[in-house]
């Protein structure tokens, strides 16, 4: 796996820190090679300082405009909610509901699940939206970018201790039930 690093994310205690103007990691590699349901864990703390657009994961096709997007929203009063984005073909999906706000400077879990109809977005385990998409499948072959988008657009400011992903909808054990 190819690995090109933008800006200079640092490393500390077990987590990676985008400053939100040009850090970020963009891996020549797909983990959601082809498939139409799929669990996303995402351990991540976003920092004041940022833009009102932050992408902190990507998987973007290299062949398509399909694509997979864990981004936030920052208001004016400083905190964030969350906006996922899955686009199969001609169908996409955008979740987000800015009355589940949340203070920036925290750790958090994202996780968003796609069980092959429908897609559904929570906070540290707390529903917050869905919505259906039958059918949709992510792209063969694609890049992934953690902090900024795979483009270098929306970078992200905070840091993210992991992300994991697999195609058992069920949550793993050592990040809790959601």
């Amino acid at each position: 796996m190819n690995a090109v690093i933008l800006g200079q994310p640092r490393v500390d205690d077990g987590a990676v820190f985008f400053d939100g103007v040009a850090d970020g990691i963009i891996l020549d590699e797909n983990p959601l090679r082809s498939v139409g349901r799929f669990r996303i864990d995402a351990e991540f703390a976003p920092a004041s300082g940022g833009a009102a657009e932050q992408r902190f994961f990507h998987i973007q096709s290299t062949t398509s405009t399909d694509r997979l997007l864990l981004e936030i929203r920052v208001t004016p009063d400083g905190q964030w909610f969350a906006d996922s984005f899955f686009s199969c073909g001609d169908a996409f999906l955008v979740l987000q509901d800015s009355a589940c706000a949340h203070p920036l400077n925290h750790w958090y879990r994202y996780t968003l699940v796609y069980d092959g109809t429908m897609l559904e977005q929570r906070i540290d385990g707390r529903f917050e939206c869905s919505g259906r998409m039958p059918g949709a499948q992510t792209p063969d072959t694609a890049v992934t970018s953690i902090g900024i988008r795979a483009n270098g657009a929306f970078p992200f400011c905070g840091a993210v201790r992991s992300v994991r992903i697999s195609t058992e909808l069920s949550a793993p054990a050592s990040v809790g039930g959601a």
